[in-house]
């Protein structure tokens, strides 16, 4: 499932741009898109603190507090569509710069033709693109619905309860799946060190031999096994 987030405080132009947002999402498959519209910064700044990830980012970016909310959103979301909206009041300079690096940008007052165009195009660049992003993610299938979590965002993952545990800093996605199986779909930057574990090796903060454990982002800690130490000492002289 991919995710976008809209916000502005401005409710009759965001619904218009979220009716076109929806159909163009409609027209560019089946998968279930995971849509959140916002006319409140407290709402929007409590969902962006809350996310793990999104794909698509409309924002107004006319409240200067919003700035380093996009920005936050990419820091944690390099390859998201923003699309940035704004009127005149704001300086340019705030918004069209690498910490946002924006995809287009729409000024109010916002014109239907240019809407459409922008939007449409935005689209076209993720359906062209859609093959090289499936790339970079990890998909899992749950419920009726398909979830691609970034590789970049799992933290570790683990079997229990005869199913497999996929963690980032901030969500838990179970699914039925075999451990061996999942190795295999992995960059190889992902390592084993337990039977029950298989942890990024991009995430370890800490490798503790004596304790049996590595330290990971976000505070977690999980064992190492007798079996997968080497491994590990392995990566520590690196």
């Amino acid at each position: 499932m991919s995710t976008v987030v809209e916000y502005s405080k401005r409710k009759k132009e965001l619904d218009y741009i979220n009716g076109v947002i929806r159909s163009h999402i409609a027209k560019l498959s089946d998968e279930d898109w995971n849509v959140n519209v916002f006319y409140s910064i407290t709402d929007f700044a409590r969902f962006v603190g809350e996310c793990d990830f999104v794909d698509f980012v409309c924002v107004d970016v006319s409240e200067s507090i919003a700035i380093p909310m996009t920005e936050m959103i990419r820091q944690n979301n390099k390859d998201a569509i923003i699309l940035v909206l704004a009127d005149t009041s704001v300086s340019p300079a705030l918004y069209m710069k690498p910490s946002i690096m924006a995809a287009s940008l729409l000024l109010f007052p916002i014109n239907e033709k240019q809407v459409s165009e922008t939007i449409r195009d935005l689209f076209n660049y993720i359906n062209s693109n859609k093959e090289t992003s499936e790339k970079s993610f990890f998909v899992i299938k749950t419920k009726s619905q398909y979830e691609h979590i970034p590789y970049d965002k799992i933290v570790f993952l683990e079997a229990r309860d005869k199913k497999i545990f996929l963690n980032t800093t901030k969500k838990e996605y179970g699914f039925y799946e075999t451990m061996e199986h999942v190795i295999e779909s992995l960059p190889d930057y992902f390592i084993r060190c337990h039977r029950g574990f298989v942890i990024n090796s991009q995430k370890i903060e800490k490798v503790m031999l004596s304790q049996s454990t590595v330290e990971l982002a976000g505070g977690i800690s999980v064992p190492i096994s007798k079996s997968y130490k080497q491994g590990l000492k392995e990566f520590k002289k690196q």
